[in-house]
């Protein structure tokens, strides 16, 4: 990554559900030099945690290919499954056809939960690679994790949808398409 002028941009995300499954929110917050710059989030009528976690980080990265291309951007999760799925899994599971690791005997144990999901992160890495995703202490008192959790809880809460957010049928696989280039 390359440091551009103003700073390394911080990116704090965050997703929530209640009960678990059920309505859920996602948010991203965005700072230069502790001072925010954007947020956005979205919520779902019924999903789960790690589908908002998730969602959360996909529409991080996809905000920051565009905004802060060559710029240094950490963002950051207070869920370690996505931290450790985004830097540690996900390249194994890229690499045995976006399944998880097992024995051939337990292959229902080998499918990989949220796998759409997991893909169009792997693209939107790959669209943004000044990113690096890091874990931070959930409820701790920093700022934009707290900032970004209020917004995914208030998402959620009033089922408020992000502008351009479709709320509608298959919105990943559109996303993945559009990534993609591939016609709908």
């Amino acid at each position: 990554m390359t440091q551009g002028n103003s700073g390394i941009i911080h990116v704090y995300t965050d997703g929530c559900c209640e009960p678990n499954p059920g309505p859920a929110g996602w948010a991203f917050m965005v700072y230069r030099n502790g001072v925010e710059l954007e947020s956005h989030s979205g919520s779902f009528d019924h999903a789960t945690n790690n589908v908002a976690e998730l969602t959360g980080i996909l529409k991080a990265l996809q905000w920051i290919a565009p905004n802060a291309p060559g710029e240094d951007v950490i963002l950051f999760s207070d869920s370690m499954y996505c931290v450790q799925g985004a830097t540690e899994w996900l390249g194994r599971w890229k690499a045995k056809g976006w399944a998880r690791g097992g024995h051939k005997a337990k292959e229902k144990n080998r499918t990989l939960a949220n796998v759409e999901l997991w893909k169009a992160i792997d693209l939107a890495m790959i669209a943004a690679p000044n990113a690096a995703i890091r874990w931070c202490k959930g409820h701790a008192g920093i700022r934009g994790n707290e900032a970004a959790d209020r917004l995914a809880t208030q998402a959620m809460q009033s089922g408020s949808i992000d502008p351009g957010d479709p709320a509608d049928g298959d919105w990943l696989t559109r996303e993945y398409r559009s990534i993609m280039r591939v016609a709908v």
